[in-house]
């Protein structure tokens, strides 16, 4: 992203220029993008009319965990499909194995509620 291009906040003219975009059409993605928590907008202290955009901590979590899974999805298209069936195939047997020895340890249960409560935690 073009924010993180960027070592100091940049100006919505920026980033349409960038991203070869109207500045309006910027605008109104900035406007979401803020509502969501995923960016900030302040205004500039030395020039009271420019705007200055910075990505917020949950923007950079979400930045990174599109950028891993593009990282992963170029290393799936370059399997072919008999190589994604036997990927699969792996995993689902890996995924078995797993819940099996967990249940051998009773630790399935543990487990289902602790994630329970993780979810439940964050939905405040």
């Amino acid at each position: 992203m073009f924010l993180k291009e960027y070592t100091e906040p940049c100006t919505p003219a920026d980033i349409s220029r960038w991203l070869m975009r109207e500045p309006h059409a910027v605008s109104q993605l900035l406007d979401r993008m803020e509502k969501q928590g995923l960016v900030t907008k302040t205004k500039d202290s030395k020039r009271k009319n420019l705007v200055r955009v910075k990505m917020t901590e949950k923007g950079e979590e979400i930045y990174h965990g599109v950028r891993r899974i593009k990282i992963c999805q170029k290393v799936l298209n370059n399997l072919t499909q008999a190589e994604l069936n036997t990927l699969w195939s792996a995993l689902d047997k890996m995924q078995d194995i797993a819940i099996q020895e967990l249940l051998k340890n009773n630790q399935l249960r543990f487990l289902l509620a602790q994630n329970s409560a993780d979810k439940i935690a964050h939905s405040d």
